[in-house]
């Protein structure tokens, strides 16, 4: 009896142990669905991030164009945070949908009004109109980031890149050119120019020079 207790004990926290090791392996992640005519720098905004922690989570290049319903991630979650994605609010498609019905309406009402006037009174020229050009937001350049002080840097999926002190990084699966480039404080192209090489391809085990 007490040798099955204590193997039952055991398994249990052999179990636990298993399972704490699972969670600290794969971060989980803050996730974001991108809206119609967000960008990276508008959604870093948004979130409160930089637009280079965006990027180096995401593994993206400083020229991204993000898609509708493209999901993002923003930041690592802490222990207890519930995982969620935010997507489009209901409230902004349906407003869409509210003026896309009344503006034939309007249309409508001012030819109507248009016609009526010219009737009873001469016509008059109408005002040549300033066109209203809506301000875009202004999209600041990116800037790559300092070197790494951190031992490991954590990229999405739970992808994890030792940062090495020598001149030299060692590429280990599912890591990126790019996201190595960001780590190491180096645009993909002196990265490039640092190895010698023609595009951003690279492969298990490969050396790359990281340092100038």
């Amino acid at each position: 009896m007490k040798l099955s207790i204590l193997t039952l004990f055991t398994f249990l926290m052999l179990h636990l142990s298993f399972t704490a090791s699972a969670q600290i392996a794969y971060p989980r992640f803050q996730k974001h669905m991108v809206l119609d005519g967000e960008t990276a720098q508008s959604i870093a905004e948004h979130f409160n991030v930089s637009v280079n922690d965006f990027c180096l989570l995401n593994d993206f290049p400083k020229d991204v164009k993000l898609k509708y319903g493209q999901v993002v991630l923003i930041r690592q979650l802490k222990d207890g945070e519930k995982e969620i994605v935010e997507d489009a609010p209901l409230q902004k498609t349906k407003t869409v949908k509210m003026e896309a019905a009344i503006k034939p309406v309007e249309e409508k009402q001012k030819t109507a009004t248009t016609k009526s006037t010219t009737t009873t009174e001469k016509a008059k020229p109408a005002p040549v109109a300033t066109p209203v050009t809506k301000k875009e937001t202004e999209e600041k350049p990116f800037v790559v980031p300092p070197p790494s002080t951190k031992a490991v840097e954590v990229g999405p999926g739970g992808t994890k890149y030792n940062v090495s002190q020598s001149e030299y990084h060692t590429v280990a699966k599912g890591q990126t050119f790019f996201r190595i480039a960001l780590i190491y404080g180096l645009s993909v192209e002196e990265l490039k120019e640092l190895n010698g090489l023609a595009n951003t391809t690279i492969e298990i085990g490969q050396k790359l020079k990281v340092r100038k």
